[in-house]
């Protein structure tokens, strides 16, 4: 419970430094912040990763006139590689996928971006019923940490559940 917590608040996190406006700005130990100079060399391996080479993007800060990524001011991206990554996001790929009913794996195309909305989708899903369930999990931790007949892995794990209220 605590792991899946965990994973929904970085889940959270991620999404919300993805839809907010990103400031480019360094602090360092005085707490004082300081812009990265428009000139200075910038290394982005990842774009090769997207794109399947070793471009490492324009190697320098520009303005982002790009189409993409409207809330990032600056980018080391040109529009071919903006244009590289969303095909690499959107393109579809092969993935097993249960059909649900009798457990046979079959082929479905998907894009990354749909995996990954799927995904998301589970997850909240998952947390929702969690969450529905919460005032009987809690009863029965209880039920299960007072047993002193109960194993004593699934005593220590109910103690663990009844903790994480404070």
């Amino acid at each position: 419970m605590t792991r899946l917590f965990v994973l929904v608040t970085l889940l959270a996190f991620v999404s919300l430094c993805l839809t907010q406006r990103l400031d480019r700005q360094i602090n360092d130990n005085s707490g004082k912040a300081h812009h990265l100079p428009k000139s200075a060399q910038v290394k982005c391996p990842a774009i090769g990763f997207f794109l399947g080479n070793k471009s490492q993007g324009l190697s320098e800060l520009v303005h982002n006139k790009t189409g993409y990524c409207m809330n990032v001011t600056d980018t080391c991206c040109s529009v071919t590689d903006m244009r590289g990554i969303q095909k690499w996001w959107e393109d579809a790929l092969k993935s097993d996928v249960s059909n649900g009913e009798d457990s046979n794996i079959i082929k479905k195309e998907m894009s990354r971006s749909q995996i990954r909305k799927r995904k998301l989708e589970n997850i909240s899903a998952f947390t929702k019923e969690i969450l529905k369930r919460h005032d009987s999990t809690m009863h029965l931790a209880h039920k299960v940490s007072t047993d002193s007949s109960a194993d004593v892995n699934c005593r220590n794990s109910a103690e663990k559940m009844l903790n994480l209220k404070d």
